[in-house]
């Protein structure tokens, strides 16, 4: 069975939570909706994203935290496009970079439980610049 790509963005967006910047508070306002709120934590602005103190607890007894709203929709959207041409292969990514981890590297891609894309942003330069999750993260 082969998991849906948005599943294996999240996938990738836990194992990559490691590079978040933990930054214990900051007033900065809310600017994605036109709101002046000023939050303490989470989703500040289009750029940052602020850990509260117990995520960042969670994060060094557990080694993760839930991160709510980390992305609006609209940007999971743009990024699945991007590892739908991954999964669909109109993207190249050689060798072991794409597999299925749970398996031995001879399985067939039919069989596969997660797909697994290594280093997206080496195969697919544009996601270096060009994406919300890398910016925030």
């Amino acid at each position: 069975m082969v998991m849906h790509p948005t599943i294996s963005m999240w996938t990738l967006v836990f194992v990559c939570i490691s590079k978040f910047l933990f930054v214990i508070s900051s007033h900065v306002p809310d600017s994605r909706f036109g709101s002046t709120v000023t939050k303490k934590y989470g989703r500040i602005s289009s750029e940052e994203y602020i850990l509260t103190p117990e995520q960042i607890e969670s994060f060094h007894k557990e080694g993760c935290c839930v991160i709510p709203d980390v992305m609006i929709e609209e940007e999971v959207m743009e990024i699945e496009k991007v590892f739908n041409r991954f999964l669909n292969r109109s993207i190249h990514v050689p060798g072991k970079d794409f597999c299925d981890m749970s398996k031995p590297f001879d399985t067939p891609f039919e069989d596969w439980s997660i797909v697994n894309y290594m280093l997206p942003t080496l195969y697919y330069p544009p996601l270096r610049d060009n994406n919300v999750y890398e910016r925030i993260a």
